[in-house]
Formats: structure tokens, C-alpha cells, sequence
């Protein structure tokens, strides 16, 4: 009898937006299939279907496929297919997976206490292009504000005078660094 598909591929990677998962496939020819169930597993033993897409059922050409996971589990998502027959009988084909663990951002300013310049070094900054520095003084106000466009920056800070500063920087509006800085003589 002949096989009922013959898979010639199956990817997962992460979506543009980087918080969901785009799943192809491709198959080179369908006899009596019916549908495929689409798995994930956070450890690659104990899987749940999270989707369903149609098979052609009877097919001699090259069909593509396509699944995206909208919510993929934090950490490592490991995807499989599990391809069913008409007549009930199914194949699980290919496990592939796709890492969504979090690389948090930080921060890091020096030298502190601080005299005539500041460095501030980021790691992992996702999109550095929308990370700010804001330094405040003992009353709350703001008394420095700098867009920071490399992963180090050098600030001048000669026209503060000595005390103590609040900061915070932010990454697309998310706070990743605060505490304080001591402006020394």
C-alpha cells in the first residue's frame, strides 16, 4: 500500500513580532490523508494538540502547509505533526522547536559616585534605538533625560551638582535599570 504522505519538510521559528511561532510543511504527494494535528511540548515528551489544518486528501504535487502558535509557552516550545489517515490510522512526523526564553535586558552605570561623565552599558537591549536614561534629583524632578543609541554610552554629567540622583532606563516603554547615583566633588 502506499504511504499516505510524503513530508518533505517541516519548520518552527519564531513569527516576525518574535512572540509567536510560524510552523510550515511541506508534502510531495497525499494518498487518503485526511488532517494533521499540530503538538507542542514545553519538555518534548508529553505533547498537546494546539491546532488542526486539512489535508488534501489526495494529492500528486508539492502542497505547503501552514500553523501559527499565537501563544507559545515560555521557554522552549517543542513542535511536532501527527498526520491522520481516512481511515483513522495516523504518523507523527518530525519534532523541531522553537526557543522563546526571555534574555532580559540590563543595565548597568558607572562609575558611581560619578563626577564628570557616566557610562551607561546595556545588555541585551532588544531594540536599543528605544532606550532612555532619566536621572532625578532628591525632589523628583528630572534634571537629565538622553535617548541611548549604542550599547555603551558616555554621558556628561559635569553641570549636576553633588548629591544624590534617582534614574531609570527604560527599553520600548518597559523600565529595565533604576536605582541611584551619587555625584561626587
Amino acid at each position: 500500500a502506499p504511504l499516505p504522505i510524503t513530508l518533505t519538510s517541516f519548520d518552527a521559528n519564531k513569527c516576525d513580532t518574535k512572540t509567536c511561532a510560524d510552523l510550515t510543511w511541506k508534502t510531495a504527494g497525499e494518498f487518503n490523508s485526511d488532517y494533521f494535528l499540530i503538538e507542542r511540548s514545553a519538555d518534548g515528551i508529553n505533547f498537546k494538540t494546539i491546532g488542526q489544518q486539512d489535508a488534501a486528501g489526495y494529492s500528486s504535487g508539492i502542497l505547503s502547509y501552514f500553523f501559527t502558535d499565537e501563544k507559545p509557552e515560555p521557554g522552549i516550545n517543542y513542535y511536532r505533526l501527527n498526520q491522520f489517515d481516512l481511515n483513522g490510522s495516523h504518523e507523527y512526523f518530525y519534532t523541531r522547536s522553537v526557543n522563546f526564553s526571555e534574555d532580559k535586558a540590563t543595565v548597568r552605570l558607572y562609575p558611581n559616585p560619578f563626577t564628570i561623565s557616566i557610562a551607561i552599558d546595556l545588555t541585551n537591549a532588544s531594540d536599543i534605538d528605544q532606550c532612555e536614561l532619566r536621572i532625578y534629583n532628591a525632589l523628583g524632578v528630572r534634571v537629565l533625560h538622553s535617548v541611548i543609541q549604542e550599547h555603551i554610552t558616555v554621558l556628561e554629567t559635569h553641570a549636576l551638582p553633588p548629591g544624590n540622583y534617582f534614574y531609570k532606563v527604560e527599553n520600548a516603554n518597559k523600565i529595565i535599570g533604576s536605582g541611584i547615583l551619587t555625584s561626587g566633588l
